[in-house]
């Protein structure tokens, strides 16, 4: 083979290989989101009842963290100890005036889901009914004077009474 028939063979060759890859970007890009992205059909969680006496552990429980103070990154930083520690992640952002001042625990109703999730902030910590839930599942609002999860808390609790739980889903 002499040189010109060695420089169109590998032109035509180069040639397909940017028809193929023209043809598979323009296939992928127009394939669309899946449906678990940008508010598809998945849900955060799925409510489920954990019977009395029953173990509830932190991956049943799903948590929104939402700052109500004025460090930045506070929400999700909190967000990210409680995933590491097993709780299914749900919504996140800023409190707005909430008064909160180092940490508390909102949930539907007193039960052992929110006292577990109390405990991960130490003794002391508040589960209020009686406030608007920000977000799914066991809220939790973190203001300026919050600093780390307690090191040593537990990761299940004997549940002391029926608890409905926002679990995550199984995918």
């Amino acid at each position: 083979m002499d040189r010109r028939q060695t420089s169109a063979t590998t032109l035509g060759v180069l040639g397909l290989i940017c028809v193929f890859m023209l043809v598979f970007g323009l296939t992928q890009a127009t394939k669309g989101f899946p449906k678990s992205s940008f508010g598809g059909s998945t849900p955060v969680c799925v409510d489920k009842t954990i019977p009395k006496g029953s173990k509830v552990r932190t991956g049943d429980i799903t948590v929104s963290v939402f700052n109500a103070g004025q460090r930045s990154g506070l929400a999700s930083k909190t967000m990210e100890q409680l995933i590491v520690r097993g709780f299914g992640p749900g919504d996140s952002g800023n409190a707005r005036r909430s008064g909160v001042k180092r940490v508390e625990v909102r949930a539907a109703q007193q039960d052992t889901a929110a006292r577990l999730v109390a405990a991960q902030f130490g003794a002391g910590t508040r589960v209020v009914t009686d406030k608007e839930l920000l977000g799914v599942g066991i809220v939790v609002v973190v203001g300026d004077d919050f600093k780390a999860l307690i090191k040593k808390s537990p990761r299940k609790m004997k549940a002391a009474e029926d608890t409905r739980v926002c679990t995550p889903p199984l995918d």
